[in-house]
């Protein structure tokens, strides 16, 4: 998967931006909840599985307050609670 357009889903009334999830629209035109918030998203997104970029990107966040997940399946996990984005689409689309 490549990513194309990455952004928030406000997928509700009234979420606010820091509450809502890191979305992915892929280059196959499929859509991925990538992460449960922004923080998460940078800790494991771009790093390929590299261990002090991970590590370093979550403490950078860490000192400064911002809490991420401890590992790249917690995060994985986070994700499910959101509704299924190709679903809310073709909602949308028919």
């Amino acid at each position: 998967m490549t990513a194309v357009l990455v952004g928030f889903w406000i997928f509700k009334p009234k979420l606010v931006v820091d509450k809502a999830p890191v979305i992915v629209l892929d280059s196959e035109g499929q859509y991925h909840v990538a992460a449960a918030s922004l923080a998460d998203y940078f800790v494991q997104a771009p790093f390929d599985n590299n261990y002090l970029k991970i590590k370093y990107t979550r403490g950078w966040f860490q000192d400064r307050g911002i809490k991420t997940r401890a590992s790249e399946e917690s995060i994985r996990k986070a994700t499910n609670k959101f509704p299924d984005p190709n679903a809310r689409h073709a909602e949308y689309v028919g």
